[in-house]
């Protein structure tokens, strides 16, 4: 007797719990979302140059942002994990990050195409030198030196940081260690400096040797450097660590409620990188296919580009898509140093199928999640159909 009603109050909790569900669904077919959609054309982003005293001052005596603390990231799925995004992607968990790869890390090729190195620009501020240098195959590169010394001190602590955040998940730039020879580097026909306390003027060869005098040379006369590749794509400044940006239309979780951006700061903590500011960043745009029919979670993508779309990058990660029916698009992203922001065009079935913004069901704390049938959800959890992404 009291088996048969205990199985007669377990099917009735079962019979409720499914009307509920039926009444208040909490998932979606696409749910968890593993890639942030991106959806709205970015491609009039605007350069954005952060003012380093007031940036000081605003974090000495304010605080920015969201003023009431201890929140839940707002950026999680359904599963409690962030998506793939303009900061982040999913690498540890979902490869096998070998000494090989993580040494690797963002790397695509062997470091700058042999010949002359043209100096486009120089660094004469700050502790040691800096150029920027197109290599013989026209592509943009960023020198660091080591101080007078300290033979890779800078170098060497910033090509390991860099893999490491790399492992961790963030978009990073490619990076490589190589000896550079004074005489390799010729002087763009339009390069200009500015010494402290002077007016810019045409550089000439007494410059170079002035600031490679900053730098720690070795026996032979070459330098240790660290070569940085330049972002794909049209750079539009930098980021913020609170609030959205207004010109991206993708970017809809104020920044200091993505999770990711909460843990770049304790992983910056780890790695001592005193110097995580939003003025050591860089957002580009960059051109990416993001979505296809048959596959509806498709996302902004990192490097891949095409004919497709534009998108803003903080950072570099690669699309998944059909080669069916693929969709231009737009996205955002970057950070530990990029951002990725992008513009995009869709096809009527795909703009059928991607709806705007990234939707949030329930309360303030509630994850991520979206209806591939009848778009976003409100705030208190109600759906409402969101409009399609314009064609352009």
């Amino acid at each position: 007797m009291n088996f048969r009603r205990a199985l007669l109050v377990a099917f009735a909790i079962t019979v409720c719990s499914l009307s509920l569900g039926a009444q208040t669904r909490r998932f979606f077919p696409d749910d968890p979302i593993w890639r942030e959609p991106i959806t709205q054309n970015v491609k009039n982003a605007v350069r954005y140059e952060p003012d380093l005293a007031y940036q000081t001052i605003e974090n000495l005596f304010w605080r920015p942002g969201d003023k009431v603390v201890g929140q839940r990231a707002k950026n999680v799925n359904t599963v409690d994990e962030v998506p793939d995004g303009p900061y982040f992607v999913n690498r540890a968990g979902r490869m096998r990050l070998t000494p090989a790869i993580v040494a690797r890390a963002a790397n695509t090729s062997n470091g700058p195409a042999p010949g002359k190195w043209t100096i486009v620009s120089a660094k004469s501020d700050g502790i040691t030198p800096g150029f920027t240098i197109r290599d013989s195959a026209n592509q943009l590169w960023f020198i660091k030196f080591d101080p007078p010394g300290w033979r890779a001190m800078a170098t060497g602590s910033e090509i390991v940081a860099a893999k490491l955040f790399w492992a961790a998940g963030y978009h990073t730039a490619e990076y490589h260690i190589a000896q550079l020879v004074p005489s390799n580097l010729a002087i763009g026909k339009d390069t200009r400096i500015t010494p402290p306390g002077e007016m810019a003027r045409p550089m000439n060869q007494s410059d170079i040797m002035w600031l490679l005098g900053r730098a720690d040379r070795d026996p032979d006369g070459s330098y240790r450097v660290i070569l940085s590749k330049a972002a794909p794509g049209r750079p539009v400044g930098r980021i913020k660590f609170h609030g959205t940006r207004a010109d991206d239309p993708n970017d809809v979780v104020p920044h200091e409620h993505r999770r990711e951006l909460r843990g770049y700061f304790v992983f910056a903590a780890w790695l001592n990188h005193v110097d995580a500011k939003g003025i050591n960043s860089l957002s580009t745009l960059v051109t990416v296919i993001t979505c296809s029919i048959s596959d509806r979670r498709s996302a902004a993508p990192q490097s891949a580009r095409g004919k497709a779309g534009r998108v803003m990058r903080r950072s570099s990660r690669s699309p998944a898509r059909s080669a069916n029916a693929p969709c231009r698009s737009a996205s955002t992203s970057r950070c530990g140093g990029r951002r990725i922001i992008s513009s995009h065009r869709q096809s009527a079935a795909c703009r059928a199928i991607i709806r705007n913004g990234i939707p949030r069901n329930g309360g303030r704390t509630s994850p991520m999640r979206r209806s591939a049938i009848c778009g976003p959800t409100t705030h208190s959890g109600q759906r409402q159909r969101s409009p399609r992404s314009t064609t352009r």
